[in-house]
């Protein structure tokens, strides 16, 4: 399963309701690791340097969820393996 989402940087409290996001960055696919935490998930993504200073992604269905992104690592074979955490009040925030 692979899905698509949108890398960005946050400034802002976690606190904060309507968070100010910057940059953008697209991912057309997006592979999660094995069975997935749909609260605190890994994703697997193609490298892409702008990707490395990002610390806020938005995935699209079927999580359809904003999270922080707790810690990055650049893989082997061209790779960046990403850990999260929802953010509540932004996915909810509706």
């Amino acid at each position: 399963m692979a899905f698509s989402a949108t890398l960005y940087n946050c400034a802002d409290d976690p606190k904060v309701l309507n968070k100010t996001l910057t940059g953008g960055y697209p991912v057309n696919s997006i592979v999660p690791t094995e069975a997935c935490d749909i609260l605190s998930p890994t994703f697997i993504l193609n490298y892409n340097s702008n990707y490395t200073t990002c610390n806020y992604i938005v995935v699209g269905a079927p999580f359809n969820r904003s999270y922080f992104i707790t810690d990055m690592k650049i893989d082997i074979g061209k790779k960046i393996e990403i850990d999260c955490s929802v953010d509540v009040l932004g996915t909810y925030k509706d």
